[in-house]
């Protein structure tokens, strides 16, 4: 039979005592010299090495980014209106396209005191100025004559112009849009067809190739 006295029991317990207090006050030392150096940290040295290396590699790939050419800048082939000159007529289509009634064109004041197309008018006139060569090229000298006027004072914005053989004043493709409507009168420059004109009007004039005469 073990008999162990009352002192033995106290001393044991308090060594195991000492000795806790001594690891307690170990590892609140170490936490300390962790904080005032992070060499000491193997977890956080590591943490800032993988840092560092982020850091090296999104700074290479930026540098790599920026020395490949720039794409979207690159030039791309955007076709741009050009309008028809009086000498050489852009091709076209030989029969006229009707155009669609009710668009509400507008017309914008000029400098000189009478109205005249606007941008969006006058870039729609002109292309239904369009016409091919050969057809240019098989109009008589006359019909030549009133084709370059007409032209001139679709690119000029003007809404009307005056025959080169008789003098009447005649209204261009721009004011004949600007209407909205095919007045039925068998206008010479009509964008709408003649549509609302009778057989009778529609049977005084022929279509060309670039207007009725």
């Amino acid at each position: 039979m073990i008999i162990i006295s009352r002192a033995t029991v106290s001393c044991a317990s308090s060594q195991t005592g000492r000795w806790r207090e001594l690891r307690m006050f170990s590892l609140s030392f170490l936490s300390w010299m962790t904080q005032k150096n992070p060499r000491i940290n193997p977890g956080r040295s590591a943490t800032e090495a993988s840092s560092v290396s982020a850091c090296r590699h999104l700074s290479q790939t930026q540098d790599s980014s920026s020395a490949m050419p720039d794409q979207s800048s690159s030039s791309s082939c955007i076709p741009h209106y050009t309008p028809p000159c009086s000498v050489h007529p852009i091709p076209a289509s030989h029969t006229p396209q009707p155009e669609p009634e009710g668009v509400p064109y507008k017309t914008v004041r000029h400098h000189s005191g009478e109205y005249r197309a606007d941008d969006i008018l006058h870039k729609i006139s002109l292309r239904k100025c369009h016409i091919a060569p050969e057809v240019y090229e098989q109009l008589t000298d006359y019909q030549k004559n009133i084709y370059n006027t007409h032209l001139k004072a679709v690119e000029e914005r003007k809404l009307h112009y005056r025959d080169p053989k008789t003098g009447y004043v005649v209204m261009t493709v721009s004011n004949l849009l600007h209407l909205g409507e095919c007045c039925g009168n068998g206008c010479r420059h009509c964008p709408y067809g003649h549509r609302n004109a009778n057989d009778k009007v529609k049977g005084l004039t022929k279509w060309n190739g670039a207007f009725y005469s």
